[in-house]
Protein backbone atom coordinates (compact mmCIF):
# COMPACT_ATOMS: atom_id res chain seq x y z
CA UNK A 1 0.00 0.00 0.00
CA UNK A 2 1.98 2.88 -0.67
CA UNK A 3 2.12 5.70 1.16
CA UNK A 4 1.74 8.56 -1.38
CA UNK A 5 3.19 11.53 -1.97
CA UNK A 6 1.63 13.46 1.24
CA UNK A 7 4.26 14.09 4.09
CA UNK A 8 1.85 15.32 6.65
CA UNK A 9 -0.52 12.70 8.30
CA UNK A 10 -0.36 9.12 7.85
CA UNK A 11 -2.72 6.82 9.38
CA UNK A 12 -0.79 3.85 10.03
CA UNK A 13 -2.16 0.13 10.25
CA UNK A 14 0.97 -2.26 12.08
CA UNK A 15 0.40 -5.83 12.13
CA UNK A 16 -0.09 -7.11 15.89
CA UNK A 17 4.03 -8.19 14.88
CA UNK A 18 4.85 -5.10 14.45
CA UNK A 19 3.60 -3.60 17.60
CA UNK A 20 5.41 -6.50 19.58
CA UNK A 21 8.39 -5.48 17.76
CA UNK A 22 7.89 -2.08 19.14
CA UNK A 23 6.83 -2.75 22.38
CA UNK A 24 9.39 -5.72 22.98
CA UNK A 25 12.28 -3.39 21.56
CA UNK A 26 12.78 -5.44 18.57
CA UNK A 27 13.42 -2.78 16.10
CA UNK A 28 16.49 -0.75 16.43
CA UNK A 29 16.42 1.62 19.02
CA UNK A 30 16.49 4.90 16.82
CA UNK A 31 13.48 3.58 14.60
CA UNK A 32 11.20 3.46 17.92
CA UNK A 33 11.96 7.02 18.77
CA UNK A 34 11.72 8.28 15.16
CA UNK A 35 8.40 6.82 15.60
CA UNK A 36 7.69 8.37 18.53
CA UNK A 37 8.44 11.01 17.31
CA UNK A 38 5.87 11.23 14.40
CA UNK A 39 3.36 9.59 16.53
CA UNK A 40 3.81 13.11 19.06
CA UNK A 41 3.64 15.18 16.21
CA UNK A 42 0.81 13.55 14.38
CA UNK A 43 2.68 13.09 11.89
CA UNK A 44 1.55 9.20 12.09
CA UNK A 45 -2.18 8.23 13.37
CA UNK A 46 -1.93 4.66 14.58
CA UNK A 47 -4.79 2.74 13.63
CA UNK A 48 -5.90 -0.33 16.15
CA UNK A 49 -8.94 -2.05 16.58
CA UNK A 50 -10.42 -5.21 18.47
CA UNK A 51 -8.48 -7.78 15.84
CA UNK A 52 -5.44 -6.57 17.76
CA UNK A 53 -6.31 -6.81 21.43
CA UNK A 54 -7.82 -10.24 20.33
CA UNK A 55 -4.11 -11.61 19.26
CA UNK A 56 -2.50 -9.88 22.39
CA UNK A 57 -4.78 -11.65 24.68
CA UNK A 58 -4.07 -14.64 22.59
CA UNK A 59 -0.21 -14.32 24.47
CA UNK A 60 0.19 -17.06 27.34
CA UNK A 61 3.05 -14.81 29.11
CA UNK A 62 1.64 -12.53 31.17
CA UNK A 63 5.00 -10.20 31.45
CA UNK A 64 4.94 -9.97 27.17
CA UNK A 65 1.40 -9.09 27.46
CA UNK A 66 1.67 -6.04 29.88
CA UNK A 67 4.86 -4.69 27.88
CA UNK A 68 2.37 -4.44 24.56
CA UNK A 69 -0.42 -3.64 26.35
CA UNK A 70 1.56 -0.64 27.84
CA UNK A 71 3.46 -0.45 24.33
CA UNK A 72 -0.24 0.43 23.22
CA UNK A 73 -1.61 3.20 25.99
CA UNK A 74 1.81 4.78 25.33
CA UNK A 75 1.06 5.71 21.95
CA UNK A 76 -2.63 6.52 22.66
CA UNK A 77 -1.51 9.32 25.31
CA UNK A 78 1.08 10.94 23.30
CA UNK A 79 -0.61 11.01 19.75
CA UNK A 80 -4.04 10.72 18.23
CA UNK A 81 -4.30 6.81 17.84
CA UNK A 82 -7.19 5.91 15.94
CA UNK A 83 -9.54 3.05 16.96
CA UNK A 84 -11.53 1.26 13.60
CA UNK A 85 -14.59 -0.37 13.91
CA UNK A 86 -14.90 -4.07 13.60
CA UNK A 87 -14.48 -5.61 9.70
CA UNK A 88 -18.20 -6.67 9.53
CA UNK A 89 -19.72 -3.72 10.51
CA UNK A 90 -17.43 -1.93 8.68
CA UNK A 91 -18.92 -3.53 5.53
CA UNK A 92 -22.16 -2.93 6.73
CA UNK A 93 -21.68 0.91 6.86
CA UNK A 94 -19.88 0.55 3.56
CA UNK A 95 -23.20 -1.16 2.01
CA UNK A 96 -25.69 1.46 3.94
CA UNK A 97 -23.23 4.12 2.15
CA UNK A 98 -23.68 3.18 -1.19
CA UNK A 99 -27.17 2.40 -1.03
CA UNK A 100 -27.74 5.83 0.05
CA UNK A 101 -25.53 7.26 -2.57
CA UNK A 102 -28.22 5.87 -4.98
CA UNK A 103 -30.94 6.75 -3.47
CA UNK A 104 -30.10 10.23 -2.99
CA UNK A 105 -27.68 10.89 -5.61
CA UNK A 106 -24.53 10.91 -3.89
CA UNK A 107 -22.12 9.00 -1.95
CA UNK A 108 -20.50 10.36 1.58
CA UNK A 109 -17.86 7.41 2.67
CA UNK A 110 -18.95 5.91 6.24
CA UNK A 111 -16.87 7.01 9.11
CA UNK A 112 -15.11 3.81 10.21
CA UNK A 113 -12.74 5.09 12.77
CA UNK A 114 -13.04 6.63 16.25
CA UNK A 115 -10.64 7.95 18.84
CA UNK A 116 -11.52 5.44 22.27
CA UNK A 117 -10.62 2.00 22.24
CA UNK A 118 -14.33 1.18 23.74
CA UNK A 119 -16.00 1.88 19.83
CA UNK A 120 -14.49 -1.24 19.16
CA UNK A 121 -17.11 -3.33 21.39
CA UNK A 122 -19.80 -1.94 19.47
CA UNK A 123 -21.56 -4.32 17.67
CA UNK A 124 -19.73 -7.40 18.19
CA UNK A 125 -22.33 -9.44 19.04
CA UNK A 126 -20.69 -12.32 20.59
CA UNK A 127 -19.49 -10.57 22.87
CA UNK A 128 -21.33 -9.82 26.18
CA UNK A 129 -19.11 -8.89 29.07
CA UNK A 130 -19.54 -9.99 32.59
CA UNK A 131 -17.44 -7.28 33.66
CA UNK A 132 -17.31 -3.85 34.19
CA UNK A 133 -16.56 -2.28 31.34
CA UNK A 134 -12.94 -1.96 30.56
CA UNK A 135 -11.10 1.43 31.41
CA UNK A 136 -7.76 0.74 30.20
CA UNK A 137 -6.36 -1.22 27.06
CA UNK A 138 -4.86 -3.97 29.08
CA UNK A 139 -7.93 -3.78 30.99
CA UNK A 140 -9.57 -5.06 28.05
CA UNK A 141 -7.13 -7.71 27.14
CA UNK A 142 -7.62 -9.34 29.84
CA UNK A 143 -11.51 -9.31 29.57
CA UNK A 144 -10.80 -11.28 26.77
CA UNK A 145 -9.01 -13.66 28.39
CA UNK A 146 -11.66 -14.16 31.17
CA UNK A 147 -14.40 -14.57 28.55
CA UNK A 148 -14.21 -18.31 27.72
CA UNK A 149 -17.20 -18.40 25.47
CA UNK A 150 -15.75 -16.12 23.08
CA UNK A 151 -11.90 -18.16 23.86
CA UNK A 152 -13.20 -21.08 23.06
CA UNK A 153 -15.72 -19.71 20.16
CA UNK A 154 -12.93 -18.20 18.59
CA UNK A 155 -10.60 -21.56 18.95
CA UNK A 156 -13.21 -23.46 17.15
CA UNK A 157 -13.38 -21.21 14.44
CA UNK A 158 -9.66 -21.32 13.77
CA UNK A 159 -9.26 -24.99 14.37
CA UNK A 160 -12.23 -25.38 11.66
CA UNK A 161 -10.98 -23.10 9.08
CA UNK A 162 -8.30 -24.66 6.86
CA UNK A 163 -10.72 -27.54 6.24
CA UNK A 164 -13.39 -25.01 5.55
CA UNK A 165 -11.38 -23.17 2.57
CA UNK A 166 -10.26 -26.98 1.07
CA UNK A 167 -13.63 -27.89 0.72
CA UNK A 168 -14.80 -24.62 -0.71
CA UNK A 169 -12.27 -24.60 -3.33
CA UNK A 170 -12.74 -28.30 -3.88
CA UNK A 171 -16.69 -26.79 -4.94
CA UNK A 172 -15.42 -24.06 -6.79
CA UNK A 173 -13.39 -26.38 -8.61
CA UNK A 174 -16.11 -28.68 -9.34
CA UNK A 175 -18.31 -25.49 -11.18
CA UNK A 176 -15.35 -24.59 -12.68
CA UNK A 177 -15.15 -20.89 -11.17
CA UNK A 178 -11.81 -20.44 -10.11
CA UNK A 179 -12.83 -16.75 -9.11
CA UNK A 180 -15.66 -15.34 -7.79
CA UNK A 181 -18.08 -13.65 -10.16
CA UNK A 182 -19.26 -10.28 -10.42
CA UNK A 183 -22.58 -11.04 -9.45
CA UNK A 184 -21.66 -13.60 -6.69
CA UNK A 185 -19.51 -10.26 -5.18
CA UNK A 186 -22.92 -8.10 -5.56
CA UNK A 187 -24.86 -11.15 -3.85
CA UNK A 188 -22.52 -10.88 -0.83
CA UNK A 189 -22.91 -6.96 -0.28
CA UNK A 190 -26.97 -6.70 -0.72
CA UNK A 191 -26.75 -9.32 2.44
CA UNK A 192 -24.74 -6.67 4.61
CA UNK A 193 -27.72 -3.91 4.16
CA UNK A 194 -29.95 -3.24 7.24
CA UNK A 195 -33.33 -3.75 6.89
CA UNK A 196 -33.85 0.20 7.69
CA UNK A 197 -31.86 2.37 6.35
CA UNK A 198 -31.31 6.25 7.89
CA UNK A 199 -30.90 8.89 4.83
CA UNK A 200 -29.06 11.90 5.40
CA UNK A 201 -32.73 13.85 4.63
CA UNK A 202 -33.74 12.16 7.73
CA UNK A 203 -36.52 10.17 6.90
CA UNK A 204 -36.26 6.25 7.31
CA UNK A 205 -36.70 3.39 4.37
CA UNK A 206 -37.26 0.04 4.92
CA UNK A 207 -35.43 -1.58 2.32
CA UNK A 208 -37.42 -3.77 -0.38
CA UNK A 209 -36.33 -6.81 -1.90
CA UNK A 210 -37.12 -4.59 -5.07
CA UNK A 211 -34.24 -2.04 -4.13
CA UNK A 212 -32.49 -4.64 -2.90
CA UNK A 213 -32.51 -5.91 -6.82
CA UNK A 214 -31.84 -2.24 -7.97
CA UNK A 215 -28.98 -2.14 -5.46
CA UNK A 216 -27.46 -5.56 -6.83
CA UNK A 217 -27.23 -4.63 -10.23
CA UNK A 218 -26.34 -0.36 -9.77
CA UNK A 219 -23.93 -0.83 -6.39
CA UNK A 220 -20.37 0.58 -7.08
CA UNK A 221 -18.04 -1.89 -5.40
CA UNK A 222 -15.37 0.22 -5.32
CA UNK A 223 -17.10 2.23 -2.89
CA UNK A 224 -16.71 -0.58 -0.51
CA UNK A 225 -13.08 -1.25 0.10
CA UNK A 226 -13.21 -3.16 3.24
CA UNK A 227 -15.23 -5.30 1.65
CA UNK A 228 -13.00 -5.69 -1.66
CA UNK A 229 -10.50 -6.36 0.46
CA UNK A 230 -11.95 -8.69 2.24
CA UNK A 231 -13.14 -10.59 -0.87
CA UNK A 232 -9.79 -10.67 -2.14
CA UNK A 233 -8.46 -11.98 1.17
CA UNK A 234 -10.94 -14.92 0.95
CA UNK A 235 -10.41 -15.12 -3.37
CA UNK A 236 -6.39 -15.59 -2.15
CA UNK A 237 -7.05 -18.64 0.08
CA UNK A 238 -9.46 -20.16 -2.18
CA UNK A 239 -6.53 -20.24 -5.00
CA UNK A 240 -4.01 -21.92 -2.36
CA UNK A 241 -5.93 -23.74 0.56
CA UNK A 242 -3.91 -26.12 1.19
CA UNK A 243 -1.57 -22.75 2.78
CA UNK A 244 -4.49 -22.07 4.49
CA UNK A 245 -3.58 -22.10 8.63
CA UNK A 246 -5.20 -21.35 11.81
CA UNK A 247 -4.20 -18.11 11.93
CA UNK A 248 -5.79 -16.60 8.80
CA UNK A 249 -8.87 -16.07 11.30
CA UNK A 250 -6.87 -13.48 12.92
CA UNK A 251 -5.50 -12.07 10.08
CA UNK A 252 -8.40 -11.68 8.13
CA UNK A 253 -10.11 -9.39 11.01
CA UNK A 254 -7.75 -6.94 9.72
CA UNK A 255 -9.01 -5.78 6.25
CA UNK A 256 -10.70 -3.24 7.32
CA UNK A 257 -7.46 -1.47 8.49
CA UNK A 258 -5.73 -2.51 5.37
CA UNK A 259 -8.48 -1.12 3.22
CA UNK A 260 -8.89 2.67 4.83
CA UNK A 261 -5.17 3.65 5.80
CA UNK A 262 -2.34 5.19 4.25
CA UNK A 263 0.23 2.84 5.30
CA UNK A 264 -0.57 -0.74 6.06
CA UNK A 265 1.88 -3.90 7.04
CA UNK A 266 1.19 -7.27 7.08
CA UNK A 267 2.72 -10.55 6.99
CA UNK A 268 4.11 -12.11 3.59
CA UNK A 269 1.59 -14.73 3.66
CA UNK A 270 -1.45 -12.11 3.65
CA UNK A 271 0.45 -10.17 1.29
CA UNK A 272 0.32 -12.69 -1.12
CA UNK A 273 -3.24 -14.54 -0.56
CA UNK A 274 -4.55 -10.33 -1.00
CA UNK A 275 -1.96 -10.33 -4.47
CA UNK A 276 -3.31 -13.66 -5.74
CA UNK A 277 -6.88 -11.80 -4.69
CA UNK A 278 -6.33 -9.17 -6.85
CA UNK A 279 -6.78 -6.78 -3.76
CA UNK A 280 -7.21 -2.93 -4.85
CA UNK A 281 -5.10 -2.17 -1.68
CA UNK A 282 -1.39 -4.42 -1.02
CA UNK A 283 0.02 -4.11 2.33
CA UNK A 284 3.46 -3.93 3.03
CA UNK A 285 5.36 -6.76 4.48
CA UNK A 286 6.09 -6.46 8.49
CA UNK A 287 10.08 -6.76 7.22
CA UNK A 288 9.40 -3.32 5.33
CA UNK A 289 7.94 -1.26 8.70
CA UNK A 290 11.81 0.02 10.08
CA UNK A 291 12.95 1.00 6.67
CA UNK A 292 9.63 2.89 5.75
CA UNK A 293 9.71 4.02 9.82
CA UNK A 294 13.53 5.87 8.73
CA UNK A 295 12.27 7.77 5.71
CA UNK A 296 9.61 9.51 8.66
CA UNK A 297 13.11 10.68 9.97
CA UNK A 298 14.16 12.24 6.57
CA UNK A 299 11.05 13.68 5.39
Amino acid sequence: MSSSERTDTYTVHLDTANWIDLARRFVPCHTFHVFERAVAARRVLPVVSLAHLIEFAGIEDSVKRGEITRCLEHFDSIGDMRWIKQLYDVIRLEAAACFRGLVDDGWTPPDVCSRSFHSTLRGFERWEFDLETPRRIRDLVEAVRQDESFVEGFKEDRRAYPAERREIAKVRRARRAARFSDGELRAWIVDYLPSIIQLPSGLSHRITEDMKAEFLMKADLDQCPAFRVDQAWHEGWNLDPAGASASDIADCLHAAGLAYCDVAFADKRTVDALRKGRSPKIPQKNSEFSSWVETLGTA
